[in-house]
C-alpha cells in the first residue's frame, strides 16, 4: 500500500516521467543502434590516439565499463522486482 500511496502523492511527477520515458526509449534506441554500428569510427575520427594499439586498448576498457554498468543496472533492476515481489 505504500508505494500505491506514495504513487498517488507524485501523479504528475510520474506522468511526466513516463511521458518522456516514452519520447526517449525511441531516440535512445536508434542512437544507440547507430554508435554501435559507427561508434569506433566515431571514436577514431574525433580523438588523437599514439598508435592503434593505443586505440584498442582504450576501445577495450570502454567494452568493459559498458558491459559491467550494464551488468549492474540489470542486478539493480532485478533486485528491485524481487524486493517489491517480496513486499507484497
Amino acid at each position: 500500500m505504500g508505494c500505491l500511496w506514495a504513487l498517488a502523492m507524485n501523479l504528475p511527477l510520474w506522468a511526466l516521467a513516463a511521458f518522456l520515458g516514452s519520447l526517449c526509449t525511441p531516440v535512445g534506441l536508434v542512437v544507440g543502434i547507430l554508435l554501435g554500428a559507427k561508434g569506433n569510427e566515431l571514436a577514431w575520427k574525433h580523438r588523437r590516439f599514439d598508435s592503434i594499439e593505443h586505440f584498442r586498448k582504450v576501445q577495450q576498457v570502454w567494452a568493459v565499463v559498458g558491459i559491467s554498468l550494464t551488468v549492474f543496472v540489470v542486478l539493480v533492476y532485478a533486485a528491485l522486482a524481487a524486493l517489491s515481489v517480496f513486499l507484497q
